[in-house]
C-alpha cells in the first residue's frame, strides 16, 4: 500500500506551532472590525488580569507571512511583562480592507484604530522592517499615545538613489515588488539571502524629526536591504535622543537570527524607557527686503537629562539672537516639539519648514511680527485709538467672503451663496472649495498658499492672544478650509493643481461667483510643466498648518505634514520691539490714523471703503430670471461702472489704499486701491490679535 503526501505542509505544520505558541503566552487570536471598511485580525491577551496589570506593546512584522511567524521568538519573553497586541497588518493574514489606501499612513491609522477600539489609550510600539515604518507615523501621529517606539532594521530615511542602488547593486533585480513579494523559488532565495546575514518608500530628512520620542534603534550588522550605514545615518537624523544598538553578525531578522541578543537588549535597556520630554530647536529666519533679519532658537527640556539640555552655550528654555548675513528670502526652520504653556509659548512639531519669497519691506516687517510675537513679551503701548479687537473679528469675516465651494452653515457673510461646485470635473479631481484670493472669481494657488502660511504663523505665534479674543476657533477654521483644498490640489502623484478658472475670460465678465458663467479651466504643474515657486509655498502652507493641527488632530497634522516638501536659503536681524513697534504704527494707519483720518478697511471705522473692487460685493443676489437676462458685457453696466455703494458689505476687506502721496479713490474702477486680497488679511491677523490681547490686558489692568 502506498502513502501520498501530497496534503502533507511543512510550511502549514509549522504554523500551527507557531499559534500554539503564542496561546501558551496567554495571547488568543482576535478580529476586529475597526470600521466600515476594514477588519484587523490580531493576537491580544486573553484575558488580563485587572490586579496586575502590565503597560501594553503593540509588535508589528515586516514584509512576509503572518505577524507569529515573524515574532515567535519573543512571545514568550515580552509577555512576562507586557500585555502583548501583535496585529496582522492590513493585507497581511485575515486582516483586509475595502479602501484603496496602501500607505504606511493607512497602516499607522488602522492599528492606531484597532488600539482605540480595544480601549488601550497608551502603549509602546516596536516595528521590524515594513512594520518600522508603520510605528514612526503611529509615534510621530500621537506622542500622547505611543510611549516609547522602537524601529528595526527599518531605514524609515531611506532615498531614491538608495533603492536603486540596492536593486541593481546587492539585489540584482529590476523593481522592489521581485523581492519583497517573491512569486517564484528563485526571488524567495534572493530575499532570504538578503535578510539574514548567514545564508520601499522614501522619507525626506526633514520629515524624520516629526517624532517627538525617545527612539531605539535596533539593526542587524550585515544587513543588506537596509545597510548598516543607514541606521547611523538615521540615529543623526533623529537627534541627540536616539539610541542605536547593532546585534553583530544578524542581517535584516536580528529578532529572529539572535533571539537572545535582541531580547537582551529590551531587559537591560532601561535607558530605553526613561520619563518623557521633549527637546526643541526652533529656529526662525525673516529678511526684509536686502536689509536684515533674525534668528531665534528655542530649546525645550529633556527629561532624560535631568531638565536640561545644553546647545551652543545655551541652557534649556533659552532664547537666543545670532546674526547670519544679508538675504533677500524669507526662511523658516522648526525643530523639536514644544508645548504651550498658555502664556504666548508656541507648538512647533520637530521638522523643517521653508517659505522662500522676496518681499516688500513693509510685508517682511509684518511676516517678522507674526513669526516672533509669540516669543516675546512685546511691551508696545496701546492708547485705545482703535478697537483692535472688533478689527480683528471683521478681518476674518472677510476670509469667510472669500470662501469658494459648499459654505458651512455658520458662514457668517449672510450675502454670499455656494459656487463653483463643479470645480475640477474638466481634470477629473474634486477642486471645489478653497479661496477666491480677492476680487475675481479665480482660484489661485500661489496666493492661497501664502494666505494659509501666513494664517497659520499668526495662529501658532498669537495663540493666546486669539484664544482670549474667541477667535481662535475662527482662525483655525479660516486655515483648515484652505489646507482642505490644498489636499485635494495635491491629490495627484508627481502633479499639483495651481488654478481654477480663465483668468482672461473671468475678467471680461463682472458676475458674483454664485452665478458666474466663465470657464473653470485648470492648471497643473509636473514634471514637464515645473513651478517651483508654488510648489515651494504650498509646501511651507501645509507644513506650517500642521502644526496648528498637530494637538488635537493629529492625523489631519500629519496628512499635511507628509505632503509637504523642502527648500532651504539664509538671513539678518531686528529688534522685536521696534518691530512691534512699526506694526501697530501701519496697522493705525490702515485702520485712519493717517493724512486722510480715514479707514481702509471695509466696515471699520470712519469713512471707511464703500466701493471695494469686488465681484460678489458689488453686485446683488440675482433671481434665477435675472441671471439668465445677463450678460457679460452687461455686466459691467449694470454694476461695474456705477458709481453707487456696493450692495453688499465686504466686511473686515483691507484694500489696497492710497498711492505714495496718500492719495486714494472710492472707485471700483480703481483696482490698485480697492481690491482686496486674503494675504493683505491673514498677515493683519496675527498683529491685532497681540495689539486685541494687550489692549484688553490694558484696559483690565486700569480698572
Amino acid at each position: 500500500m502506498a502513502f501520498g503526501f501530497s496534503c502533507f505542509s511543512i510550511v502549514s505544520l509549522w504554523g500551527t506551532y507557531l499559534r500554539h505558541s503564542f496561546s501558551a503566552a496567554g495571547l488568543s487570536a482576535q478580529t476586529i472590525d475597526i470600521d466600515d471598511e476594514t477588519t484587523i485580525h490580531f493576537w491580544g491577551p486573553k484575558s488580563p488580569d485587572p490586579t496586575n496589570p502590565k503597560p501594553p506593546l503593540v509588535l508589528l512584522h515586516g514584509f512576509g507571512p503572518d505577524a507569529h511567524w515573524q515574532w515567535n521568538k519573543q512571545v514568550a519573553f515580552f509577555a512576562r511583562e507586557f500585555a502583548l497586541y501583535i496585529p496582522n497588518l492590513v493585507f497581511f493574514g485575515d486582516s483586509t480592507t475595502k479602501s484603496a489606501e496602501r500607505s504606511e499612513m493607512f497602516q499607522a491609522v488602522s492599528v492606531g484604530k484597532l488600539m482605540e477600539k480595544l480601549g488601550v489609550k497608551r502603549y509602546y510600539v516596536v516595528g521590524t522592517s515594513y512594520g518600522g515604518y508603520v510605528a514612526y507615523h503611529m509615534a510621530a501621529m500621537w506622542p500622547e499615545r505611543v510611549e516609547k517606539v522602537v524601529i528595526a532594521s527599518s531605514a524609515v530615511n531611506m532615498k531614491r538613489r538608495d533603492n536603486v542602488e540596492f536593486l541593481e547593486k546587492r539585489a540584482k533585480v529590476e523593481n522592489g515588488e521581485e523581492l519583497l513579494l517573491p512569486q517564484t523559488e528563485a526571488q524567495l532565495r534572493a530575499l532570504l539571502a538578503l535578510s539574514g546575514y548567514r545564508g520601499l518608500n522614501y522619507m525626506p530628512d526633514f520629515l524624520l524629526k516629526d517624532i517627538v520620542h525617545d527612539v531605539f534603534l535596533v539593526w542587524g550588522e550585515h544587513d543588506q536591504l537596509f545597510l548598516l550605514e543607514k541606521a547611523t545615518e538615521l540615529k543623526g537624523l533623529l537627534g541627540k535622543k536616539t539610541k542605536l544598538e547593532v546585534i553583530k553578525n544578524t542581517g535584516h531578522t536580528p529578532q529572529v537570527e539572535n533571539p537572545a541578543q535582541f531580547n537582551k537588549i529590551w531587559r537591560d535597556g532601561d535607558h530605553m524607557w526613561c520619563g518623557g520630554g521633549e527637546v526643541a530647536v526652533i529656529v526662525v529666519v525673516v529678511a526684509v527686503g536686502s536689509a536684515a533679519a533674525v534668528v531665534v532658537a528655542r530649546w525645550c527640556g529633556d527629561a532624560c537629562n535631568s531638565g536640561e539640555v545644553e546647545h551652543d552655550g545655551e541652557r534649556d528654555g533659552g532664547w537666543r539672537e545670532i546674526v547670519v548675513g544679508p538675504v533677500v528670502v524669507v526662511v523658516v526652520v522648526a525643530g523639536g516639539g514644544c508645548y504651550g504653556d498658555g502664556a504666548g509659548e508656541v507648538f512647533f512639531d520637530p521638522m523643517g519648514i521653508i517659505d522662500v519669497r522676496v518681499l516688500s519691506s513693509s510685508i517682511a516687517v509684518a511676516w517678522l511680527v507674526v513669526l516672533l510675537g509669540g516669543g516675546f513679551d512685546l511691551l508696545v503701548g496701546v492708547n485705545g485709538e482703535f478697537d483692535y479687537g472688533d478689527a480683528l473679528t471683521k478681518s476674518i469675516i472677510f476670509l469667510e467672503a472669500q470662501r469658494s465651494g459648499k459654505l458651512p452653515a455658520n458662514h457668517r457673510p449672510s450675502w454670499r451663496g455656494d459656487s463653483a461646485l463643479q470645480d475640477g470635473k474638466l481634470a477629473n479631481v474634486d477642486l471645489v472649495g478653497g479661496y477666491y484670493d480677492a476680487g475675481d472669481n479665480v482660484k489661485y494657488g500661489l496666493p492661497m498658499a501664502f494666505t494659509v502660511t501666513t494664517l497659520s504663523w499668526g495662529a501658532i505665534s498669537y495663540q493666546s492672544e486669539l484664544k482670549s479674543t474667541g477667535e481662535l476657533e475662527n482662525v483655525r477654521a479660516a486655515i483648515r478650509w484652505g489646507t482642505d483644498y490644498l489636499l485635494k490640489a495635491s491629490s495627484k502623484h508627481n502633479r499639483l493643481y495651481v488654478q481654477v478658472g480663465d483668468p482672461e475670460k473671468d475678467h471680461q465678465c463682472w458676475m458674483r461667483p454664485e452665478n458666474m458663467k466663465t470657464p473653470r479651466s485648470v492648471l497643473q504643474i509636473d514634471q514637464s510643466n515645473p513651478g517651483t515657486e508654488i510648489a515651494a509655498e504650498t509646501s511651507a502652507a501645509m507644513a506650517a498648518s500642521s502644526i496648528v493641527f498637530r494637538h488635537f488632530d493629529r492625523p489631519y497634522a500629519h496628512q499635511l505634514l507628509n505632503k509637504a516638501k523642502l527648500v532651504t536659503c539664509g538671513n539678518k536681524r531686528f529688534d522685536s520691539a521696534q518691530v512691534m513697534a512699526f506694526a501697530k504704527q501701519q496697522m493705525d494707519y490702515l485702520l485712519g490714523k493717517n493724512p486722510r483720518d480715514r479707514s481702509y478697511m471695509v466696515g471699520f471705522g470712519q469713512n471707511p471703503p464703500k466701493q471695494a473692487h469686488h465681484r460678489g460685493a458689488s453686485v446683488p443676489k440675482l433671481s434665477a430670471t435675472n441671471i439668465d437676462a445677463v450678460n457679460c458685457p452687461m455686466s459691467f453696466v449694470n454694476w461695474y461702472n456705477k458709481n453707487t455703494p456696493n450692495p453688499n458689505e465686504l466686511t473686515g476687506a483691507i484694500v489696497g489704499g492710497p498711492d505714495r502721496y496718500d492719495n486714494f479713490q472710492d472707485l471700483r474702477s480703481e483696482s490698485a486701491m480697492t481690491e482686496p486680497t486674503t494675504y493683505t488679511n491673514s498677515l493683519a491677523i496675527g498683529v491685532l490679535a497681540k495689539l486685541a490681547a494687550t489692549q484688553t490686558h490694558h484696559h483690565t489692568s486700569s480698572q
